[in-house]
């Protein structure tokens, strides 16, 4: 059954919206003709634990609606898809209930299909009024407006003498809209080709800024979109300030699109400029957190928990970074759950000086992908260097973690060779540091030479950390 759009659909509902799923079967208007979906959807009811963990046979909800009636492949096939047209048609009647305005919208074009001329004028421009009365001036505002004034302004009995202005009204939104929407597939457009560096064509369109003088939605997506084509740290900050005074006027969509392009604009540029992007993207995500900005239907997905748990230990607000690890990891996806939260512990411990914490946990997580795997084993192994570099008597446990760590570069094949060589060459530098230590070799030459050697290379994994511990270690320094 997991396979099927049922489940997918059944998966997707609220346990509120599943619950009041069986007052929509159990309606006269349905009844009649579907009570086999209905005794289907109480079968799923009753057994939903299994249904949604173990996911049983499509046999096994055939016998409790059909009973004795021996299983029939298309007779379960056609019950799922008779199932399945109900359920969308619920699925609308929701969506209308959260949508009033489009809701209104298509009662008012019925009314006009229909010829209710009366009530579709009325209506008509009772909504254009609410519309006017919304702060939030968005694509769907100014599409919304165009069928709403058009519709009225074609109709063969509005009288078009005295409605004129309605002429001007549906030209403005049109254009309002036709221009939001391209400057918003444009800005998906350049965020593809500045992140994969992939050449995408498409037709130019050239619209008025006197129609669209008004629009400071629409002034925030072209600066969106040059600050993609060649930005710069000005113009970053510009957009950040504009997103800023008019967020109360943007729409939950254009606040997360826009939020995306300042997002991972200052992330790319973060290795160019560390001192100003790390501060700047430690406070988008803090402004993301607070407007829900991040969340997808109120959740999160394990990579960006992590990033945030990365900026915030970069920024060396470890309190926040505590707070954050322990308000928010409910809300990362139930599958990266446990994972995730491990992970953001180790970095945490790490950050905090508490090694034996980070070796202990470490032990307990798995490994499902081979970067995270590699940045944790380097925080483990950086971890049993501290606990050495604290007690010599922790030499053997030190090299035994090398050794592993190089024996997993060597035989994992998904590492691509670069970074494979980056932490081949932070081993050989960490090896190197372990003998002149354990050998009583440091002065300030070797120190000097081994710093200098480290920073001219631009294939050795972690440098800055090697850097400070060399400065650590030299007696001399």
């Amino acid at each position: 059954m997991k396979k099927t759009k049922l489940y997918k659909l059944l998966q997707s509902l609220s346990k509120k919206e599943f619950d009041q799923l069986e007052s929509y079967l159990s309606s006269p208007f349905f009844l009649s003709n579907n009570e086999d979906v209905l005794k289907l959807y109480l079968a799923i009811k009753k057994h939903r634990t299994d249904f949604f963990q173990n996911t049983p046979s499509k046999l096994f909800f055939y016998t409790l609606v059909y009973k004795d009636v021996p299983f029939e492949d298309l007779k379960m096939r056609h019950l799922l898809n008779k199932s399945v047209r109900l359920i969308d048609n619920y699925l609308l009647y929701l969506y209308n209930e959260k949508n009033k305005i489009e809701r209104d919208i298509q009662v008012t074009k019925i009314y006009n299909e229909r010829n209710i001329y009366g009530e579709f004028t009325k209506n008509t421009k009772r909504i254009l009024k609410s519309l006017e009365d919304r702060s939030i001036k968005d694509t769907k505002h100014y599409y919304y407006k165009y069928i709403l004034e058009s519709n009225y302004i074609f109709h063969p009995q509005t009288e078009r003498k005295k409605e004129v202005a309605y002429f001007d009204k549906s030209i403005k939104s049109f254009h309002n809209y036709i221009a939001m929407e391209y400057t918003n597939i444009l800005m998906d457009i350049n965020n593809v080709k500045r992140i994969f560096d992939v050449n995408i064509n498409y037709p130019s369109l050239t619209y008025s800024k006197e129609l669209t003088k008004e629009n400071e939605t629409l002034e925030i997506m072209n600066l969106a979109n040059e600050l993609l084509l060649g930005g710069n740290e000005q113009k970053l900050k510009k957009l950040r300030n504009l997103f800023v005074e008019n967020s109360p006027t943007l729409s939950i969509s254009d606040k997360k699109n826009t939020f995306s392009v300042l997002l991972n604009f200052s992330i790319q540029e973060m290795t160019k400029d560390p001192a100003t992007y790390y501060p700047f993207i430690f406070n988008l995500y803090k402004m993301g957190i607070k407007d829900q900005l991040i969340f997808e239907n109120g959740k999160i997905r394990g990579n960006k928990y992590l990033n945030i748990v990365k900026m915030g230990i970069g920024n060396k607000d470890l309190e926040w970074t505590r707070n954050f690890i322990r308000d928010h990891e409910d809300k990362i996806k139930l599958e990266e759950r446990l994972f995730t939260k491990n992970v953001s512990k180790v970095f945490l411990y790490f950050a905090e000086e508490s090694y034996e914490k980070v070796i202990e946990l470490t032990s307990n997580i798995k490994l499902p992908e081979i970067q995270t795997s590699i940045n944790i084993r380097t925080i483990l192994l950086r971890s049993f260097f501290k606990l050495y570099q604290q007690n010599k008597f922790n030499h053997k446990p030190l090299l035994s973690q090398l050794n592993s760590f190089d024996r997993l570069l060597k035989r994992d094949k998904s590492l691509i060779a670069k970074r494979k060589l980056k932490n081949k060459n932070f081993t050989k530098y960490l090896r190197k540091i372990i003998y002149l230590t354990e050998r009583k070799k440091w002065n300030k030459i070797r120190a000097e030479n081994l710093m200098e050697e480290i920073e001219n290379r631009k294939d050795v994994a972690l440098s800055p950390w090697l850097m400070e511990v060399i400065e650590q270690s030299s007696p001399d320094r």
